[in-house]
């Protein structure tokens, strides 16, 4: 893959919300909870439900083997891009010997090969090459296996009106601001999973380092780092939410002000557009999912254009994870 087709992929990144899955195999019946498993890329699309739904029993498990609290309640879900992720096959493995209810979702490889073999249900998902791209369509796969047809809904109605281009101009700016320096993304707990997105997509398409915390955290610990020369090498960059904890948003205005009394560099950039006081009036549980969605997609096109020109900008293939 060339970096015209990576760019290719995010001016198309709406089709991917639009996508509608299919489950080959499908005898799942009703379950409580869900465990994910998933490495970097491919477990992207998971940490983002419980933004949309904080009350969504789903755990996503970065390792080899199981979570140790699993029962015959619990749907296993095997999230492998490429379908050879070691931990991933490993804990799809150990879920299958259990007995478990289970559900693969991958382009291939081994992961799907067990589940053919064994008519297990899965998700053959189309494949463009790159898997941190593919997370709309791990996004809707994902909420296709929990049978949440109400997200299916709000994420089809906001690709059908997503014009990704419009997000590159100020995420080029962006992209030089942070160029020649380490960003650190911080934001709310509830939005964490985004500030992730970020690090990754600065991670494995810029070839660059970059860190994430949350509020109020980071204020416990962190903070005090601010106060040393080697701080002025961060570039702080802040995900607000109108939406938030308004003791959060207190907590944003006071880092600014003491990052900036210590000559440190800080960037707000706010992911919500939506009026937080006229929501709380008007908003029913549908509107509220409607806006979630957006605030996702919308910050992270603007992490996938910021990295892709921080790549340019640093004469690094944005396609390739060459040490991945």
């Amino acid at each position: 893959m060339t970096p015209m087709q990576m760019l290719d992929a995010i001016k198309n990144f709406q089709s991917q919300l639009i996508y509608e899955p299919t489950i080959v195999n499908d005898p799942l019946t009703k379950t409580t909870s869900s465990v994910v498993l998933g490495m970097g890329g491919s477990a992207l699309a998971a940490t983002l439900f419980n933004i949309v739904d904080p009350e969504l029993p789903i755990t996503v498990h970065h390792n080899y083997g199981l979570p140790s609290r699993i029962d015959q309640r619990t749907v296993v879900i095997a999230s492998s891009y490429s379908g050879n992720t070691e931990e991933v096959i490993d804990g799809y493995e150990t879920a299958i010997a259990k007995k478990l209810k289970t559900i693969a979702i991958s382009t291939g490889g081994r992961l799907l090969e067990i589940a053919k073999s064994k008519q297990l249900p899965y998700i053959e998902l189309p494949n463009i090459g790159i898997p941190r791209l593919a997370i709309g369509y791990m996004f809707r796969a994902i909420a296709t296996a929990l049978d949440r047809n109400d997200i299916l809904k709000s994420t089809a109605a906001y690709g059908k009106k997503l014009k990704p281009e419009q997000y590159e101009h100020e995420s080029q700016e962006l992209a030089q601001l942070i160029n020649a320096h380490i960003p650190v993304i911080y934001t709310s707990e509830i939005n964490a999973p985004l500030a992730y997105v970020w690090k990754i997509a600065i991670n494995e398409t810029a070839k660059a380092p970059a860190f994430y915390n949350t509020i109020p955290e980071s204020n416990h610990n962190e903070i005090n780092a601010c106060m040393t020369d080697n701080a002025k090498k961060i570039l702080y960059l802040v995900l607000t939410d109108k939406h938030d904890d308004p003791r959060i948003s207190k907590r944003f205005e006071s880092l600014k002000e003491i990052y900036a009394k210590h000559g440190q560099q800080i960037h707000e950039l706010e992911i919500s557009d939506a009026n937080p006081k006229a929501t709380q009036i008007t908003t029913t549980h549908t509107n509220d999912a409607n806006r979630k969605i957006e605030k996702i997609f919308k910050t992270i096109l603007r992490a996938f254009w910021t990295a892709h020109h921080l790549a340019l900008l640093n004469h690094q293939d944005p396609d390739t994870v060459p040490l991945v």
